[in-house]
C-alpha cells in the first residue's frame, strides 16, 4: 500500500471491524488521497475512507474503456421498418427499403 498514488483505479479489500478478517467488502474507485492514517477512494457511490490497519488487499485495475460504438447497440423499436412511428418522429435509416 505503500506505493499507491492518488489518480490510480484500484480494488480494495478491506474488513468492516479492525483486525476482523471474517467480515470484509470490497471498493473499487480511484485513490484520491493516501497519507499513514489511511487511504481515500472516490468510488460510485461517493468518496470512501479506510483506515490502514482495515486494509487487507490492494489491487490496481484497468481503467474503464468505453467503445465508440457503445451507445449505438440498441436501436429503438420504430428504427429501420418496425411499427408505425411515433408522431414527430423523423425516420432514420441505413440501408432500409
Amino acid at each position: 500500500m505503500d506505493d499507491l498514488q492518488p489518480g490510480r483505479r484500484v480494488v480494495v479489500r478491506y474488513s468492516l471491524e479492525p483486525g476482523d478478517t471474517h467480515s470484509t467488502s470490497d471498493a473499487l474507485g480511484v485513490v484520491t488521497a493516501v497519507d499513514e492514517a489511511g487511504l481515500e477512494i472516490d468510488t460510485k457511490r461517493g468518496p470512501l475512507r479506510i483506515a490502514r490497519e482495515q486494509v487487507l488487499l490492494v489491487h490496481e485495475v484497468p481503467r474503464l474503456r468505453r467503445r465508440p460504438d457503445a451507445r449505438m447497440r440498441s436501436s429503438p423499436p420504430w428504427i429501420c421498418g418496425a411499427s408505425p412511428l411515433p408522431p414527430g418522429c423523423l425516420r432514420m435509416c441505413t440501408g432500409c427499403t
